[in-house]
C-alpha cells in the first residue's frame, strides 16, 4: 500500500508467532529495513506451547512441574531410509 506513491511498509510479516516476531526481530536491525509490518489475526491470543524437551534438561533447570504431559519412550529420525 502506498500513501502519496511513498510505501507505507518496507516489509509486511504475516504472522506473529515466534517465527514471525524473530523475522520482525531480525529485520529490524538492518538499515535498509525502516518500516515492519506484522499481520496476525489471532494477535491478541496466546501462543500455545507446542515444543518438547528433555526430562533431564527441565529437571535439571527445574522447569520440570511446566511440563503437561511426558512421554516414556521417544523417537528420533534422522533420515526416512534410516530403519528404527
Amino acid at each position: 500500500e502506498t500513501n502519496g506513491g511513498e510505501l507505507l511498509h518496507d516489509v509486511v510479516i504475516c504472522g506473529a508467532g515466534p517465527a514471525g516476531l524473530l523475522l520482525a526481530s531480525a529485520l529490524s536491525q538492518k538499515s535498509s529495513v525502516k518500516k515492519i509490518a506484522i499481520v496476525d489475526p489471532t494477535l491478541e491470543s496466546k501462543w500455545p506451547n507446542n515444543y518438547g524437551v528433555w526430562m533431564d534438561e527441565a529437571e535439571h533447570f527445574g522447569y520440570d512441574d511446566c511440563c503437561d504431559y511426558v512421554w516414556k519412550e521417544a523417537g528420533v529420525v534422522f533420515d526416512e531410509d534410516t530403519p528404527e
